[in-house]
């Protein structure tokens, strides 16, 4: 048949459409391409005169932006994203002789607004979620022949295993289901004013937050007790443990 159809044969894992497939767990050997793709672009400007200004551009616009396609797609796995989130780190903070200078502040803080204190990266871990959450809404509102499927198979129907988009779908429902409404016409997004899936706006609600931002909110935005306690634990884990 292949011969006929002219297609190349292969077996798992291979790459399709640039996502690999495989079978079986999540391993970060299939996502080494994506590390290789970030390596190759920062050996071309790692000599470069760049300010940090400029790193942070390339940072921004380029090299954050090249696993974003796979990490829509398929779960990363964690150690894949803390390799990736190292080497954009060390890229931003310089070399000398060779090493790492000394990381002045966590790369979590740098994914923070630059009104919080950050510069505005986006957190790839929050871009999963997000990425998540889209899935999920997607699958609620329907009208799609990926939908009818996922919807015949996990939801009204009798699959005795759960793939990894299923499960990286599950994660998301408490999310999904705190900021969704549903009626008789559709499934309205409540983040967004037209009422449409917004990656953006789940990445908002879902991205970390300064403890300053969080007082902000609870002395300004909020009158409900329960919503009160809600925030005062958001700050008490959001404040960093004292030595």
């Amino acid at each position: 048949m292949s011969r006929v159809l002219g297609m190349q044969q292969s077996t798992l894992p291979f790459r399709y459409l640039g996502i690999n497939l495989f079978k079986g767990r999540n391993r970060p050997l299939y996502y080494m391409h994506l590390l290789e793709k970030v390596e190759a672009r920062l050996q071309g400007w790692q000599w470069k005169l760049l300010s940090p200004g400029g790193r942070l551009v390339l940072i921004k616009h380029v090299i954050s932006s090249i696993p974003l396609f796979t990490a829509s797609s398929v779960l990363l796995p964690k150690q894949t994203e803390r390799s990736l989130e190292s080497k954009f780190a060390n890229f931003f903070w310089g070399m000398d002789s060779g090493r790492p200078k000394r990381h002045w502040i966590s790369w979590r803080n740098l994914c923070l607004p630059e009104a919080e204190g950050g510069l505005g990266v986006r957190s790839l871990a929050t871009i999963q979620q997000s990425s998540s959450a889209k899935l999920l809404f997607n699958l609620l509102r329907g009208g799609s022949l990926w939908s009818d499927f996922m919807d015949a198979a996990y939801i009204n129907g009798s699959h005795t295993t759960t793939s990894l988009t299923w499960k990286r779908m599950q994660q998301a429902r408490d999310f999904v289901d705190q900021h969704i409404q549903i009626t008789e016409e559709a499934v309205i997004w409540t983040l967004a004013p037209l009422g449409d899936f917004t990656t953006a706006t789940a990445y908002e609600a879902l991205r970390p937050k300064s403890w300053c931002q969080l007082v902000f909110r609870l002395h300004l935005e909020t009158r409900n007790p329960l919503e009160d306690l809600n925030i005062y634990v958001e700050v008490a884990s959001s404040i960093p443990a004292l030595p």
